[in-house]
This record gives C-alpha cells, structure tokens and sequence, in this order.
C-alpha cells in the first residue's frame, strides 16, 4: 500500500508527518514523505504508482485546483490536514473565511482530518459533506514528555541552563519572504466573491501593522529579562516562516550571550524542557498547555481585532508590561497558572488535547479503511518499472543541481528553498530514536532518504 505525506515547513511539520509515517509503516504502508513540488514532478512524469496522498492543506486557489485535479486523474486518494490549525481563532468561521475561501478544494479531497468540535461543526456546516473527521493532530501527539530525553542531557547538548522561551508568532515583517510574495499566497486574487476578497485584504494588513507594533514591544521585553536575570538562559523561538538572519540584527545590539535563537529541533521539545513559556497569540500556548508547562501570556496592546490571540493568552497568565513579566520571571519556581486552565474549550478544539488518544491511530485506521473500500491494486514500488520515467526525473534533478551550481559560481541570486532544505540524516536518526523510547514497536521500522528531498519509511 502506498502512502505520500506531503510536508511544506520541514521545521514545522516533519517530525509530526514522520511520526505519522512510522505509524503507517507498522500497519503495512510503504511511506514516502516528501515536498509538493517533488510529488509535482513524479505525477508530471508518470513515475509513481497511485496510492493516498495525504496533503498539507486545502486551499481553494486556482493553482491548487488544478493540482488536485491532476491527482485526482492519476486515481490518488486524498486527504488533508491543514498545518494552518485555526485553533488559536475565536471564531472558527473567521478563519475559514480567510483560509478555505469558496471550499472548491473539498470537490477534490476525500477526506478533511479535523482537529476537534470545533472546526468540524463549521466545516461539516459550511461545505455540507461527509468528508469531515474529528482526528486531532499529530503534531500535539508529540506534546507527551516520553518522546523526549532527559533534561540534563538536551541541555548539554544545546550548551544551555535553565531557560525562559519565547516563541515568536509575528511573521509578516520578518518573513523569509518579501511582502508582495507572503500577500500573493494569503490572498487567491482570482477569487470571483469580491467580498471575500476586500475582507481578505484588509484583514492582511490589520494584521501586518499588529505585528510591526509586537515586534517593537518583543524587543523591548527581551533586552529588559537579558539585562536582569542572571540564572536563566533566554531562547529565541521564531516562527517557522521568520527569518532567523533578521532576528539577529534586531537583537544585536542586546549584548548578551544568554540569547540564542534556535529553529534546530521541534517547538515541543524546546516548550517541554524550559522553565516558562512566553508567548503573545501563539499556537505554542496549546502545546504548553497540553504538557502542563508554565505559560505568560504577553499582551503589550490592546488590539480591538484580536480575533486569532485571545484563546491562547487565556491559557497563561497575562501581562502587558515587561517590568511585571520580569517580576513574575523571578518568582517563576512558586508560579502555578492551574487555576486558569480551561479543559471544556481545549477538549472542544483539541481531540487528543489529553495525550490520552493518539491522533497517528485513527489517521492510519481510517487510510487502511479508504485503501480498502477504493481496493486500489497493492503496488510494492515507490517508481514504477519505466526506467525511462527514471532516468528522465533523475536527469531533471542532475540538471537541477548543475544549474544552481553555476549560478553559485558565477553570483547569481540562487536563493535556496529554505521550506524545505535538504534532508539531515542525523537529525532523522534522533527523531526515530525519541520516537522508539516512546514505544518499542517503532524498532521494526526502517527509513532511507531516496533523494535529498524524500524519505522512504517501510516495515522490514
């Protein structure tokens, strides 16, 4: 049985998709985790055999269209999870107005993994089918502590002490992206609902001058803890999409060892191994809040349209001045924020919020359920037997890498695709190890990277 599981942020998104993966892989699934543009390239060519394809989104731009239903001819299965949760939203409706738009890509999608009650009532609702499950999420599977090693050995592994985190969730100024590049892919300009589209627009730039003002008020919190706490480290998280190049000139002049920004490794084990969590607006939160770990919540403005930040600062204590932040730092051992968790609304939004379910499960049982019902014909072989579909692909990667060599050589602009950088056995292989001393049954997987940019995982 073949299953390709897309990923578009490798930081973000590979450690979750290759949980995912192994878990497929026990159940007989032969996995191939990889980008959109390397499965573009192998269905262009005719050089894979169908299976399920599972995808990173379902967005509804014409380009996207157009790719599902080019899978679709080659007779692929499909289903989704949007790594774009919409958790942290207080109304679900709002963020499927700006993500999903008109849900033409649900005519396509066999299947839509939610990630609780409360973004499958207004789907289920909006788009009126039967493509909708309650899933969770794998990515808050890996929020259990026992997927991780001890804490002394992780810091001295990342040359750290205790340490505060702050995660970063301001994207839009400090994007590895220009603004003209980040506004054609949040808004589809071929959307026909004009309304739509004006609604779009302007909730870009409401939310492009939010994070122009968190930045400044960021900066300002981060140098007041460096310049006065002595025991504690200070980590940097940025968002997946936020350059850490920008991050270091905007803190250069914070002259302080103790800051580091990391982007190495995965939120979770950055959350799970601090002493406090320090956020504004930020999914982290709901990972923090899933590990039981101590969450600020840092909210400097008063934004009259904060309509994707008041559910997770709920989850911490709030404050709005560094000086406060700083006081509750030194006090952060007697710090408890029990009193202000909220499990009825979590558990509305969050299936496996508990860890007591694990999301990887019922994904997997319900593919092997669709590969039946579908009774697509087992193929054991991730290309088919064309050698010259092979040797064409393989041609166009060389090609590929010759090209970028020379624009190196002679200075030209050879941006690397930072998404997705080349895949890092080493990483890879503490990935699975943290995976198998959550559970021994993963031992009897195995995993090979064919090319730089897919990763084969199979049962031996």
């Amino acid at each position: 049985m073949n299953l390709y599981i897309e990923v578009e942020l490798l930081d973000r998104e590979f450690r979750s998709r290759f949980l995912l993966a192994c878990e497929a892989a026990l159940k007989g699934f032969d996995v191939y985790i990889l980008s959109r543009d390397e499965m573009s390239k192998l269905i262009s060519t005719n050089s894979i055999s169908n299976g399920i394809y599972h995808m990173k989104d379902a967005n509804s731009t014409e380009l996207n269209i157009n790719y599902l239903k080019k899978i679709k001819n080659k007779n692929f299965i499909i289903t989704a999870q949007d790594e774009e949760t919409g958790l942290t939203y207080n109304s679900f409706e709002d963020f499927a107005k700006r993500r999903f738009a008109n849900g033409n890509a649900f005519d396509h999608i066999d299947l839509y993994f939610c990630y609780g009650q409360f973004d499958f009532n207004v789907l289920s609702k909006k788009f009126n089918k039967n493509s909708f499950l309650i899933s969770g999420s794998p990515r808050f599977d890996l929020a259990n502590k026992k997927f991780y090693k001890n804490k002394d050995i992780f810091l001295k592994e990342n040359k750290l002490k205790k340490y505060l985190l702050i995660s970063s969730n301001i994207q839009y100024p400090i994007s590895e992206k220009s603004l003209a590049t980040q506004f054609n892919s949040r808004i589809n300009l071929s959307d026909t609902d004009n309304q739509n589209l004006s609604y779009k627009k302007e909730n870009y730039f409401i939310k492009y001058r939010q994070s122009v003002e968190q930045l400044q008020k960021f900066l300002i919190l981060i140098k007041v803890l460096s310049d006065n706490i002595e025991d504690l480290d200070i980590v940097i998280r940025p968002h997946p999409s936020e350059s850490i190049k920008t991050w270091e000139i905007l803190t250069k002049d914070i002259l302080n060892r103790k800051i580091l920004i990391k982007k190495d490794k995965s939120l979770i084990e950055y959350i799970n191994f601090s002493e406090a969590l320090i956020h504004s607006g930020c999914t982290a939160a709901i990972e923090a809040y899933c590990i039981k770990k101590k969450i600020i919540s840092y909210v400097p403005n008063n934004f009259t349209d904060n309509f994707d930040a008041n559910f997770p600062n709920e989850l911490g204590v709030k404050i709005k001045n560094p000086e406060d932040i700083l006081n509750q730092v030194k006090l952060i051992a007697e710090f408890d924020n029990e009193n202000i968790r909220n499990n009825v609304e979590i558990k509305q939004r969050l299936y496996n919020y508990n860890l007591e379910n694990l999301s990887v499960e019922l994904i997997v049982k319900k593919w092997i359920e669709m590969y039946t019902e579908n009774n697509i014909g087992v193929q054991k072989n991730f290309f088919k037997m064309n050698v010259r579909n092979f040797i064409s692909y393989n041609r166009r990667k060389i090609k590929k890498s010759l090209s970028s060599l020379k624009s190196s050589f002679f200075g030209k602009n050879n941006k690397t695709y930072e998404a997705f950088p080349d895949l890092d056995k080493q990483n890879i292989d503490e990935c699975f190890k943290n995976f198998c001393n959550f559970d021994k049954k993963f031992i009897n997987i195995k995993y090979k990277i064919c090319n730089n940019k897919i990763l084969r995982v199979y049962k031996f």
